[in-house]
């Protein structure tokens, strides 16, 4: 799923599934997209962002 961040940040609710990408589009305070993946559990906006490859490598073990 994506969409802005003003958008995401109003869907205090949303869970994203184990695995779900969630991607946050350019926008006029970004100029690149940044990512999170769903663990099933918390909020969309209660997750961290992956912030580089070095993030995802290491913790590639707990991602489905």
């Amino acid at each position: 799923k994506h969409d802005t961040e003003a958008n995401w940040n109003k869907a205090l609710n949303f869970i994203p599934k184990a695995g779900e990408l969630i991607i946050y589009d350019i926008d006029e305070n970004y100029n690149y997209s940044r990512f999170k993946i769903g663990d099933g559990v918390r909020t969309v906006n209660n997750l961290e962002f992956l912030l580089d490859t070095q993030y995802i490598l290491h913790n590639s073990n707990t991602l489905s």
